[in-house]
């Protein structure tokens, strides 16, 4: 656990040092793939790609968390350009996301307390790794993959 400490704090040391130079360099390659801010934001990349070198450090070793994280940033503004095509999934009416964007009636809600409860402390029991991932995939919508 004393490594992974220490990789998050060279995260942080390397993200203080090179943050801006790091939205630079993801901003030029949105610029280049013809990408506007308002599809997706350069800073909303380099965050990305900032939690993607922690969560994968745990499976695999990274030795220079900067060269890792701009490796990331291309293959993020990769398939951000591979999507270029297809409508916004947060505001696609087909897409996964539209299921929790439909009006809700209050004679349709139903307190699940206890249900709540046990998802609280099964989430409590989970490691931060395992409470991200279930995060990133039911909270925001992205793939377990």
């Amino acid at each position: 656990m004393a490594d992974q400490d220490l990789f998050e704090d060279a995260v942080v040391a390397m993200y203080k040092a090179r943050g801006r130079g790091l939205v630079h360099f993801a901003r030029g390659l949105l610029k280049a793939e013809g990408i506007p801010d308002s599809r997706v934001s350069a800073e909303d990349i380099v965050q990305d790609a900032i939690v993607i070198t922690l969560v994968n450090s745990q499976k695999y070793p990274v030795s220079n968390p900067g060269s890792y994280a701009s490796r990331v940033i291309v293959n993020l503004v990769r398939d951000e350009a591979r999507r270029k095509g297809v409508a916004d999934p947060l505001h696609d009416p087909r897409g996964p996301a539209a299921e929790h964007r439909k009006v809700l009636w209050v004679s349709q809600v139903e307190e699940d307390v206890d249900g709540r409860l046990d998802a609280e402390k099964v989430l409590r029991e989970m490691s931060p790794q395992q409470r991200r991932l279930i995060l990133l995939a039911k909270g925001v919508g992205f793939s377990h993959s």
